[in-house]
């Protein structure tokens, strides 16, 4: 799925995320970009799961490019599922508590420094 998010004459910025994620699909849909005519430039940026294209407004219209895109072989030999994220690891619940528990306690810490600081100073100042 393609979904235009940017769009200036002559850059496009397009969401690609199953070309972003995939190295070999963003590879042929470069090679069919760059065969379409007033194509400059193809930039594949995967942490933004984004495509940007730069091309001669006069040469190519921005829906043929979009077209060029979406019209990419689903998968291309040897590669991941395009579609497949990779997951975040999760912690055990007793990492995450124990986390929690030290946390808090530093900040309750730091807290009752800070008003015991905080009295001295306005008992000392009477």
């Amino acid at each position: 799925m393609t979904i235009c998010a940017h769009h200036v004459p002559g850059r496009l910025r397009l969401k690609v995320p199953a070309v972003a994620r995939s190295a070999p699909r963003a590879a042929a849909v470069r090679a069919r970009l760059a065969a379409l005519p007033g194509v400059r430039r193809i930039d594949v940026n995967p942490p933004a799961d984004s495509l940007i294209v730069f091309y001669d407004p006069t040469k190519v219209a921005t829906p043929a490019i979009i077209a060029c895109v979406d019209a990419a072989p689903p998968a291309v030999a040897g590669a991941p599922d395009p579609h497949d994220r990779p997951r975040a690891r999760r912690r055990s619940a007793a990492g995450a508590g124990l986390g929690a528990r030290i946390g808090m306690a530093v900040f309750d810490a730091m807290l009752h420094k800070g008003v015991e600081h905080s009295l001295r100073f306005l008992v000392g100042a009477r």
